[in-house]
């Protein structure tokens, strides 16, 4: 099922996107025959970072990304940017109907104008 996010929108996936650890898995370790020990001895780092990072218990981090990118010959972008896509869908899940009732848009300002303006002054409780 698909659904328009109000403020974007854009039609989001109401299925979660995958933690960035189940795509560099099944995507990049599996068709490569990667062991996790193999792959930290790969990119340099502690292989209970790789263990973590599939276990969707670690974000990526922009090092890692980096690492990875160079590894497989992706940009370090598309690593943050599952990332940041994962992180998003965890917060609109946690969030909910308590954003729409807490935050309400500032519909009536030109957008242009915000970037003038203090971050406090944009709050709905002020």
């Amino acid at each position: 099922m698909r659904r328009t996010s109000r403020s974007q929108g854009m039609a989001t996936s109401d299925a979660r996107p995958p933690h960035p650890g189940q795509t560099l898995h099944r995507l990049f370790m599996d068709p490569n025959g990667l062991s996790v020990n193999r792959l930290a001895r790969a990119l340099g780092v502690p292989a209970n970072r790789i263990s973590a990072i599939m276990a969707g218990q670690r974000p990526m981090t922009a090092d890692t990304a980096l690492r990875l990118a160079r590894l497989f010959g992706t940009s370090a972008l598309y690593w943050m940017n599952l990332q940041a896509r994962y992180d998003l869908a965890m917060a609109e899940q946690v969030l909910g109907p308590d954003l729409e009732e807490r935050v309400r848009p500032l519909s009536e300002r030109p957008a242009a104008s915000f970037e003038d303006t203090p971050p406090e002054e944009l709050s709905s409780d002020a």
